[in-house]
């Protein structure tokens, strides 16, 4: 029985430790993202009006995935605006050009369409 504690303990240890390395080392990249997120989430109230055609809650669910709304195109294409809806449906598409938020994964799918 004291073996197992010992081995339980040991597991443990070695999960603090990469964890430690994984917080102060940061190899995958993670901290960069998480402060792009708050960061963009705390000023996203305070920034002028990046895309004249995009609602407030567009451009902050944009900003949230890491697009930056400027950069996108003020007018479609008939092209993109069908590849808009093969990816996501007429429906869909239709409620987003309302002003519906899109999802992340709405937005993954159809950044190919820009």
């Amino acid at each position: 029985m004291g073996k197992f504690f010992q081995l339980l303990g040991v597991i443990f240890f070695l999960l603090i430790l990469a964890g430690v390395y994984f917080y102060f080392a940061d190899p995958i990249g993670m901290r960069a993202t998480l402060e792009s997120v708050s960061t963009s989430s705390e000023t996203g109230t305070t920034q002028k009006d990046a895309h004249p055609y995009l609602s407030d809650g567009q451009e902050n669910a944009l900003r949230a995935v890491g697009v930056d709304p400027s950069k996108l195109p003020s007018s479609f294409t008939a092209e993109q605006q069908a590849c808009l809806i093969g990816v996501v449906g007429e429906a869909r598409a239709n409620e987003i050009k309302a002003g519906a938020l899109p999802t992340p994964v709405e937005i993954f799918k159809a950044k190919d369409c820009l």
